[in-house]
């Protein structure tokens, strides 16, 4: 009897592959800004810029004095 693998998932390529934080924070930064007081949702920031804890980054920024809202 021989095992079966299992057949690899059908994943989608994700634009970003760099898990530095400063880089997510500039990324987050930079997206923020340009929403303006729209602003922008976790999952967006999650699936469009790879950020896997966006509200973690996001604290981080507001820790370093950044205003967030």
């Amino acid at each position: 009897m021989t095992k079966k693998m299992a057949a690899p998932r059908n994943r989608t390529k994700k634009p970003f592959h760099c898990v530095s934080i400063t880089l997510q924070q500039s990324r987050i930064l930079e997206a923020l800004s340009s929403a303006g007081a729209l602003g922008r949702t976790t999952i967006e920031l999650r699936e469009g810029l790879g950020v896997m804890h966006p509200a973690g980054r996001v604290q981080e920024l507001r820790d370093d004095g950044h205003d967030i809202r």
